[in-house]
């Protein structure tokens, strides 16, 4: 299980929901103790996305102003939609209003460790999500191990970054010829 979230939020992620899955001896993979050193941030994040059975987003305002947690929800999503499965849960840990919560998300069932009914439940429902297997079938072992689907999305998000940088330099050429 590959769990997502924004470095701002590592206390609330340590505290809280590292104990309940270390308690229950639930395998998973955080950015800052299992992201290969030397391996491209976006090499790193493809491989734990698409190698995981399950993803946790762990939803914020953190979260959503970090484009990498943005590049890491986009891939999980789609790997769900790809894989027609159940593979993505999102856990919201701040107040984030329901509207500034990406549309792609915003209509899933999702945990929100904020609300009054959740207080006492949202670890017993995150076990439960974690343990279940993943709808539409089991994996085949030709579906986890084909890399084509992550090579070739994992090109589209190196493409839309050279793109940025790319005009955020031009933009900077701009301003400093005028």
């Amino acid at each position: 299980m590959f769990i997502s979230y924004s470095t701002k939020d590592y206390d609330w992620v340590q505290q809280s929901l590292l104990p309940v899955l270390d308690e229950n001896g639930i395998n998973y993979i955080i950015h800052s103790r299992d992201f290969v050193p030397g391996k491209a941030w976006l090499d790193n994040m493809a491989d734990s996305v698409y190698n995981s059975r399950k993803v946790i987003v762990i939803m914020s305002s953190n979260y959503l102003s970090s484009a990498f947690c943005r590049d890491e929800m986009r891939m999980a999503i789609h790997r769900c939609s790809e894989r027609d499965d159940s593979s993505l849960i999102v856990v919201r840990i701040d107040n984030i209003k329901s509207n500034d919560i990406p549309k792609s998300v915003r209509h899933r069932t999702f945990i929100d460790v904020t609300s009054k009914e959740e207080t006492t439940t949202w670890q017993r429902r995150i076990l439960d999500y974690v343990l279940s297997v993943v709808s539409s079938g089991s994996m085949t072992s030709d579906e986890s191990s084909n890399d084509t689907d992550t090579k070739s999305l994992l090109s589209i998000f190196k493409l839309n970054r050279k793109k940025k940088r790319n005009n955020a330099e031009r933009e900077l050429d701009n301003q400093s010829k005028a």
